[in-house]
């Protein structure tokens, strides 16, 4: 169980929002830790920044997204690369998330 330490399983859960162009549900931000398993639901919510515009991550039924933390970017030397993200509010709702982040323990290696 020592290698657990080194991981973090979370639940996130969106309600509708009755005026999402006034928030957003998690604001900007890169991943500090070096790996993301994320899995949202069909509401989707999750957008990356590509050209200085947000593009919506489109949810696929069953899928994972693998996203690239920062300390992977910076022991890859820049051959992985962390994006930038958010979660954008939605007037749809409830919205479903799970993410497991590892953050490199060296008992994960």
């Amino acid at each position: 169980m020592e290698c657990a330490q080194g991981c973090t399983f979370v639940c996130h859960y969106y309600p509708p929002c009755p005026e999402p162009e006034l928030t957003l549900g998690a604001w900007s931000h890169s991943d500090p830790w070096f790996l993301t398993l994320l899995h949202q639901d069909q509401g989707g919510g999750l957008q990356v920044l590509h050209n200085r515009q947000w593009v919506p991550v489109r949810p696929i039924p069953g899928s994972l997204i693998v996203n690239v933390g920062d300390f992977l970017q910076i022991i890859s030397n820049r051959r992985f690369i962390s994006d930038e993200h958010r979660v954008a509010a939605d007037s749809i709702g409830p919205r479903i998330s799970t993410a497991y982040f590892f953050k490199g323990s060296q008992e994960c290696a």
